[in-house]
């Protein structure tokens, strides 16, 4: 499946080269650094609740509720929160917010590196790829890669049963994001490794609108003989960005 990363290249940040280098450094050694979940752009990530009913009694019928895992490893629950609570009868709810660092779990220390499946969303190139000026980075990846996960959006943070706290699986905490967040259409690579191989896997580089000459000419002189490098362009019926002509001297096929 293809992933996107978007990636920055600006050159100069006070002085010093900082994430020109860092984008050149993917596509040289084919890897993707993974950082600290709280090191991440969302002030609420590894946030969640546990919830505890004191009292009363629950209702006729009532189902705790359990999560699972699909295909994509994203959590369902069976039962909506709003339901739970409201098959009790004469009780309280104690409402705590928690964070990854409290866990117990001996994998609680993942990194993330996130993607998106789509390269076509004018604020993820305003956002992630220096207002147009940077690039996308194509990734073809195996749907059944273990350390890939789809992130799932919900209005409020998660909620779970303080009797279950101990069984918080790590991955369900950082698959989940508010749906602030849902325009990225993100996937995540959670590791407890600091890199992550995608060897082969680079089918493509997308230049933004506004990439500067000299970044783009640099580029294609070292890079478009291994990979296709594309000029990326605006599609005025869809208020999109798409891909464009292909630059440099890339023989091979692209799909």
């Amino acid at each position: 499946m293809k992933l996107y990363k978007f990636r920055s290249l600006r050159d100069l940040i006070g002085g010093e080269s900082v994430d020109l280098n860092r984008t050149l450094e993917i596509l040289r050694t084919e890897q993707l650094y993974c950082a600290p979940h709280n090191k991440l752009n969302d002030p609420f990530e590894g946030l969640f609740s546990t919830v505890e009913t004191i009292g009363g009694a629950y209702g006729s019928g009532a189902v705790t509720p359990t999560i699972k895992l699909s295909k994509w490893k994203m959590p369902k629950i069976n039962l909506e929160f709003s339901q739970l609570m409201t098959s009790y009868k004469g009780s309280t709810t104690e409402i705590r917010h928690t964070s990854l660092g409290e866990l117990s779990s001996s994998n609680k220390n993942q990194n993330v590196c996130s993607l998106s499946s789509s390269m076509s969303d004018v604020r993820m190139w305003s956002h992630y790829a220096d207002s147009h000026m940077g690039c996308v980075i194509e990734i073809d990846l195996e749907e059944d890669e273990l350390d890939l996960y789809k992130v799932i959006y919900g209005k409020d943070i998660n909620r779970y049963s303080k009797t279950k706290f101990e069984e918080i699986n790590i991955f369900d905490v950082l698959t989940f994001k508010t749906c602030h967040w849902e325009y990225e259409k993100e996937f995540r690579i959670i590791t407890g490794k600091k890199h992550f191989s995608i060897s082969g896997c680079i089918s493509g580089v997308h230049l933004g609108i506004r990439t500067p000459d000299e970044v783009r000419d640099d580029i294609v002189g070292e890079f478009s003989n291994r990979y296709p490098i594309m000029q990326s362009q605006i599609n005025r019926e869809t208020v999109e960005i798409q891909r464009g002509a292909c630059l440099g001297k890339y023989k091979g096929d692209y799909a």
